[in-house]
Order: C-alpha cells, then structure tokens, then sequence
C-alpha cells in the first residue's frame, strides 16, 4: 500500500518526456535499496558500536569514499567548477550534511536498536509526503486530487505497520498428571533388623 502510494505521489507517467530511463541508473538505484534493507535487518544481529554517533560516522566514512573514488574514477571532478559556488548552494549542502546525513541517521542507527525494523522503514514513506506538504507551504506548489489519494495511501499503510499487533490469548501451561504419592522405602538396614528380629 505504502508504495502503491509513492507511485501514485510521483506520477510515472510525468517522466515519459524525459527521454526514458536509464537502466543501469535504475538498476544501481533498486541494488542500493535492497543493500539498505539488507544493512538494516543485519543490525540487529551483529555487534555494532553503542554509540550511534560512531556507527554513524563508520557507514558516513565508508560509502561516502566508494562514492568518491567512484566519481574520480567516472571523471566527474572535471566537472566541479568552484566559481559557480553561491551561498545558497553551500548552505544547502550544509544543511544535507548535518540535518540530513549525521542528525538523520544518527537517529536511524538509535531507533533500529529500540523499535522493530518495519516501524523505522516508515520514514521511506512519510518522506516524500513531507517534501509535497513543504512545497505546497513553502514555495506556492499546487497540491491536486491524486496527491490527495496518494498521501491517504501513505497516511494508511504507516498506520497499519505502527499498529500494535495484539499477542493473543495467553497460552494455558498443560496441567501435569498428579502422580498417586508412594509410600517411602525404608533403607536396607532396617529391613535387614526387621528379618533379624522377626
């Protein structure tokens, strides 16, 4: 449901004038998100620093120098032209990289330790209706019918996953038979001085 409502909130079909898609784009896109599910059900079963912080600051340091030798290597640092630098770029980058990288996953790595797994992966639905909601309130975007539908699609399925699911009747422990209580032996020495005495 939740991603029949993401599809819906994009509309693929706006992006038939943009010339097609490009598989291995698409296929790099669809690896990096099973490799994220993937990271965030393994969390719970492996050892990992308490601190999220430095978990945080491990996964920052690794996929951020694959992304950075990947570039060198597809030669985008030809492409960096500092002179285009403006003050809201840099701020908005800024932004990325405290709000949106170390704050954000910061709080990712905490909640994977103190909720199920399927509760955080909420946050892949509600975001995209957040980002509709700011641009409506913020820069004057219209908000139509079918965004309408798609954020109660939304709304629904993160309602559902953060529902609580009820445990069930509590098991009955099955009743034991009561063994009839035998009468006790008496030790080999008394019987010994009874066949004596007798």
């Amino acid at each position: 449901m939740g991603l029949a409502g993401v599809l819906l909130l994009l509309d693929p079909a706006s992006f038939r004038g943009a010339g097609g898609l490009y598989l291995p784009a698409v296929f790099a896109i669809l690896a990096g998100t099973l490799a994220w599910a993937a990271g965030s059900l393994l969390s719970k079963r492996v050892d990992l620093p308490r601190d999220p912080f430095l978990g945080t600051a491990l996964q920052m340091l690794a996929g951020g120098g694959w992304l950075v030798l990947a570039g060198l290597l597809a030669g985008e640092g030809r492409h960096v032209n500092v002179a285009a630098f403006t003050w809201a770029s840099v701020g908005a980058w800024a932004y990325l990289v405290v709000f949106g990288s170390i704050v954000a996953f910061s709080a990712y790595v905490w909640l994977l330790r103190h909720v199920s797994t399927a509760a955080v992966s909420t946050h892949a639905y509600v975001n995209p209706l957040v980002a509709v909601l700011l641009g409506w309130l913020l820069l004057g975007e219209p908000l139509t019918l079918r965004m309408g539908g798609a954020g109660l699609l939304l709304i629904l399925s993160v309602g559902l996953l953060s529902w609580p699911r009820s445990a069930g009747p509590p098991r009955r422990r099955p009743r034991r038979a009561l063994a009839w209580p035998r009468r006790p032996r008496r030790p080999a020495r008394r019987r010994a001085l009874a066949a004596t005495a007798a």
